[in-house]
């Protein structure tokens, strides 16, 4: 369940499952259920990682790699 709700949050919060901002909203909400908080995903995931994506000490997806791997 931890993994689809990752997914699902991930995906929903890059808007890549619906364009219907009610059901787009709640999904996002998912990684809340699993206990990622979507406020922190949003910023962490995506102006961190996607803005300075790989280097080291900015984006945290890449130094928390090896911790998931």
């Amino acid at each position: 369940h931890l993994f689809i709700s990752l997914n699902v949050g991930h995906d929903a919060n890059h808007n890549a499952i619906t364009t219907h901002p009610f059901l787009a909203a709640v999904l996002k909400r998912s990684l809340d259920i699993v206990g990622v908080s979507s406020y922190c995903w949003r910023i962490n995931h995506n102006k961190l990682h996607h803005q300075y994506t790989s280097i080291p000490d900015i984006d945290s997806t890449a130094d928390s790699r090896t911790v998931v791997r």
